[in-house]
């Protein structure tokens, strides 16, 4: 399964792509709003595990540009989300959608989004 990971943040990241490399799945980083609107708008990954606050840094200019409509049949694993988060705005909730509110681990992140893929 293609896997996409939005995420900015230091180490976090590269575990997580690690642990789904080993899981045998095509994971890919993308480390910022210009990886991410490439990947999505090439080859559509069945999955995205989405850092809640890398996918606000670039906000604006996904919004821009329509990301939302591109990703809203693509279940979304969001970690590190605030209390209040419950989606993102302009995309309908997927069934398989997870939210995953504290500071997780990369292994619960991984865990979670293959299970609701």
């Amino acid at each position: 399964m293609r896997i996409l990971v939005l995420d900015e943040t230091g180490k976090q990241p590269r575990d997580i792509v690690e642990l789904l490399y080993k899981r045998k799945h095509d994971a890919v980083l993308c480390a910022g709003s210009n990886d991410f609107i490439t990947e999505v708008s090439g080859k559509a990954p069945q999955h995205i595990c989405l850092n809640v606050e890398s996918w606000n840094h670039g906000k604006a200019i996904y919004n821009y540009l329509g990301i939302t409509r591109k990703i809203e049949n693509i279940p979304i694993t969001f970690y590190n989300a605030p209390e209040e988060f419950n989606g993102l705005p302009n995309r309908p909730q997927h069934k398989n959608d997870e939210i995953i509110r504290e500071n997780a681990e990369p292994q619960l992140i991984v865990d979670k989004a293959l299970q609701s893929a």
